[in-house]
């Protein structure tokens, strides 16, 4: 398997990404985290991967500590930058690094994982990823991880889809490898001035059964599994599954 994301969330995803989520999506998944914090008591908090620091800023403007881990370069420094303009930069830190090699041991109150982005990698680096925010988690810490499984993605799952953001059209063609679990999608972006480009994705898509067994080799316990940030029910065709795990 390539490193395909690499490319992809360098090049092709900061073009689309601001379309995606806005203010009340981000205002929605926040007040949904901050309400399992607010029981716990939590207050240092990794996410990862941040991206822009889209959630980890607006938990940093409601008062808690937070770290933001992305690979990207790029992507970092728009955090800081906004960190600096929100005035935030004493709440905050940011990492480049690598989400499979988290720098930090028996660290964090609460790890978050947000927006999708579980399961990049083969099998052994998407287990690396949960075992490396296990690590970095205080003993009683928990772990949100949002995500598509199965039992969410199969039931609404095409082969092609194509959106308009603005001045630019996205196309998807994705497959379902069987044999692997993975969706296979070729996406091209075209903007208004004629330019295109083509990127490759790979995603694995675990059952919520062989997540949970994984989660629980590591040491993760006590899930609480809910179908969306409105606290829908998880089950068959649910919008997504948002999965709660501690470690003990």
């Amino acid at each position: 398997m390539n490193n395909w994301w690499k490319d992809y969330f360098l090049d092709a995803w900061p073009k689309i990404q601001h379309y995606i989520k806005g203010r009340e999506d981000t205002q929605l998944e926040t007040n949904y985290i901050e309400a399992l914090f607010e029981v716990k008591k939590y207050q240092h908090i990794l996410d990862v991967p941040c991206g822009t620091g889209r959630i980890a800023l607006e938990l940093a403007a409601r008062g808690y500590t937070t770290c933001g881990l992305d690979f990207n370069e790029k992507n970092i420094e728009a955090a800081q930058k906004s960190s600096l303009k929100k005035k935030l930069t004493q709440q905050t830190e940011w990492v480049c690094g690598d989400m499979r090699s988290i720098p930090f041991k028996n660290t964090f109150d609460a790890a978050i994982c947000i927006f999708g982005s579980f399961g990049y990698f083969d099998e052994n680096g998407n287990r690396q990823f949960l075992q490396s925010v296990y690590d970095s988690l205080k003993s009683g810490g928990s772990f949100i991880l949002e995500t598509h499984t199965l039992e969410t993605m199969l039931p609404i799952f095409t082969h092609q889809d194509f959106w308009r953001f603005e001045d630019c059209w996205v196309l998807e063609e994705r497959n379902f490898d069987i044999e692997n679990s993975r969706i296979e999608s070729t996406w091209w972006t075209l903007n208004d001035n004629g330019k295109q480009l083509q990127h490759n994705s790979s995603v694995r898509i675990y059952s919520y059964r062989e997540l949970l067994q994984m989660l629980q080799s590591i040491g993760f316990e006590y899930f609480e599994a809910e179908g969306s940030f409105e606290s829908e029910p998880y089950e068959l065709g649910a919008e997504r599954l948002i999965l709660t795990a501690e470690k003990p």
